[in-house]
């Protein structure tokens, strides 16, 4: 389990990305997300981070981009 309470400030590796980046990497098992807003390209930011997680779900509320409702 992850216990990092570090704020998100959007300085040097203080920001959304990079603290994904970091959790992702380190030994996780499975990945659930609730998000209002969903664009493809922070997907593939992310996805290096992803490609050994078992399992990924994300559950996407009021709006995706083009790209992604056509997947």
């Amino acid at each position: 389990m992850h216990s990092d309470l570090t704020f998100f400030t959007n300085e040097p590796e203080r920001n959304l990305y990079d603290r994904f980046n970091k959790i992702l990497r380190s030994h996780t098992q499975f990945f659930d997300i609730l998000v209002g807003y969903f664009r493809t390209s922070g997907f593939y930011m992310l996805y290096p981070a992803m490609k050994d997680i078992e399992k990924i779900r994300i559950l996407v509320g009021i709006n995706i981009d083009g790209k992604a409702y056509n997947l």
